[in-house]
């Protein structure tokens, strides 16, 4: 006959470790954040190609997001390109507001269509912003061979004051191209507009093929590269502080390089770039709540943060209100400086 002390222990025992697979399984099983579950499969569109840095994160997102909404169906991902993000966000506009439907498009391209008249609609009451993904700050670059520079970027600016032959910008209508030109103009040194460029790949190696002398791009892993190896200076951050990098996803710091407000063009400083997901309006409260909470909780989930370190790419969470007053700052510098971002390609129709 067993004792009554043993069979407590048994108890005990079975206890403990029934305990010990539940905890295990809430350690291993992503946070249902929200009571709203998707009726169906997610759609994350957007308005890029397959690869890149935009499609990079969609899918990365896709991966996690229906776990955190408590959805057993994969997400999708969907490239809609053209148009300026234009086509996706009419794809998305118009939608059945059910929170199944979801896009991810640059700032500058929500700015762009309103500040250019490209939609003759307001985003902020057709859509419903959820909040976006911080991105780095635009940083110029000039490569280290032009005749006008020296290996060390401190001497950079006083060196280009003193050229009388153009500097060639390679241009892709980014930013950091529009707030450059006012500060060289501002310091009375020459520069050659030089369009057409798809992209930053493109710029870049026409930079490096000598075809150019200055690129643009947010301060990530392509750009920050060519200055980590040398090839490169980093000539300005467009931003209101200098940029310290994030060393913890492996992006380096470009501290040497003065701010557009320390070079004279304060309102550039305002800038906070960043990528926007969104959806269509009147969408349920609960519905926009949870995806808001599981797309942050997407960003600020550990394997995102070690994904992070792998590709180099910030998923850093922008809360709506960020997202809106960035906007804001940013349609009225397109307005303000409509002419000169026509000039250099922006606002196109395709």
């Amino acid at each position: 006959m067993k004792s009554k002390t043993k069979t407590r222990w048994n108890h005990a025992t079975r206890f403990a470790m029934g305990f010990g697979i539940l905890a295990l399984l809430v350690a291993i099983t992503p946070t249902l954040v929200t009571a709203w579950v998707p009726p169906k499969a997610i759609t994350l569109v957007l308005g890029s190609t397959p690869g890149g840095a935009y499609d990079t994160i969609a899918r990365h997102t896709a991966q996690y997001l229906p776990g955190f909404l408590g959805s057993k169906r994969a997400a999708i991902v969907q490239n809609m390109p053209g148009a300026g993000d234009r086509i996706m966000m009419n794809y998305v506009r118009r939608s059945k507001p059910d929170g199944c439907t979801i896009g991810l498009f640059e700032g500058d391209a929500l700015q762009q269509s309103r500040a250019f008249g490209f939609i003759d609609w307001d985003p902020l009451q057709e859509l419903t912003i959820f909040g976006g993904i911080w991105t780095p700050p635009p940083c110029v670059l000039i490569v280290a061979t032009h005749p006008a520079v020296r290996p060390d970027p401190l001497q950079t600016w006083e060196e280009l004051k003193k050229i009388t032959k153009p500097i060639r910008i390679a241009s892709y209508a980014q930013t950091g191209e529009l707030a450059l030109i006012p500060v060289l103009e501002k310091h009375n040194i020459p520069y050659i507009i030089v369009p057409g460029y798809t992209g930053l790949p493109p710029a870049a190696s026409a930079l490096l093929r000598g075809e150019a002398d200055i690129v643009t791009g947010a301060g990530t892993m392509i750009p920050l590269r060519y200055v980590k190896d040398g090839t490169c200076v980093p000539l300005m951050v467009v931003s209101d502080e200098r940029y310290k990098g994030m060393p913890e996803v492996g992006i380096i710091s470009v501290e040497t390089a003065p701010t557009v407000v320390e070079l004279g063009v304060p309102e550039f400083g305002k800038i906070k770039p960043g990528r926007i997901w969104f959806g269509p309006k009147d969408l349920p409260s609960e519905v926009e709540n949870g995806t808001i909470a599981g797309l942050k909780k997407v960003s600020e989930d550990p394997r995102t943060q070690e994904w992070m370190k792998k590709v180099g790419i910030p998923m850093t969470w922008m809360d709506k209100k960020t997202v809106l007053d960035a906007y804001d700052a940013g349609t009225k510098l397109f307005n303000d400086f409509r002419d000169l971002a026509k000039k250099m390609g922006f606002g196109t129709e395709d």
